[in-house]
């Protein structure tokens, strides 16, 4: 059933997707719906209802991501090609990359919070760095309106700059596809692994 969901449903969504992912809250919602349901179906549970913890724990065992996040990261693989030159499409001239002089004033100078344990403390200075290194870029044209804001290359310098910059420094694009759904699932998944280590302590 898994099989012929990915086929039949879940490949027409993925079809040109980085052309037609809606940026709309709404949209996504009654997309993820539709998944919802195949799941149910894949797991003979349509009688059941799901809180969102326990689609996330029945996506992860079915090894599926939210749409939102297969969204992303179709992306960010068609982001890559244009990025390193290996694709028809190329990068258009308003996005450019970061300055070493923009970059130093860019860098936080935040001090994280006395509470924050170290490895969070940790994994912000990580995330901080990681939006301002060699690899981030910029748009320099301002986002006017929601279209915009939704557009291809706008959310994918955004997505692009968030990601850790051993990802992005990756040249190889199996490597970096690899590397980036590793990345995507620990971000998805992370909570129904907190909450694991929570209930076995």
């Amino acid at each position: 059933r898994r099989a012929f969901y990915l086929a039949v449903v879940r490949s027409q969504f993925e079809h040109c997707a980085q052309v037609w992912r809606p940026s709309s809250e709404t949209i996504c919602n009654k997309l993820e719906r539709i998944q919802r349901r195949a799941v149910k179906w894949i797991l003979s549970e349509e009688d059941h209802s799901y809180n969102d913890f326990e689609y996330l724990m029945r996506l992860r065992d079915l090894d599926l991501l939210p749409l939102d996040r297969k969204f992303q990261l179709s992306d960010l693989l068609l982001f890559f090609d244009i990025y390193h030159g290996d694709s028809c499409l190329k990068l258009p001239e308003y996005i450019k990359h970061v300055s070493e002089d923009h970059r130093s004033r860019l860098r936080s100078k935040i001090v994280p919070p006395k509470d924050l344990d170290n490895n969070k403390a940790g994994l912000l200075s990580q995330m901080r760095n990681s939006r301002v290194d060699s690899y981030s870029l910029r748009c320099e044209v301002d986002p006017r309106n929601t279209s915009y804001k939704g557009s291809f290359f706008f959310r994918c310098v955004q997505e692009w700059n968030c990601l850790p910059s051993e990802i992005k420094e990756i040249i190889s694009k199996p490597f970096f596809k690899e590397k980036l759904t590793e990345h995507i699932k620990n971000e998805t998944f992370r909570d129904l692994e907190v909450a694991n280590n929570s209930t076995l302590e």
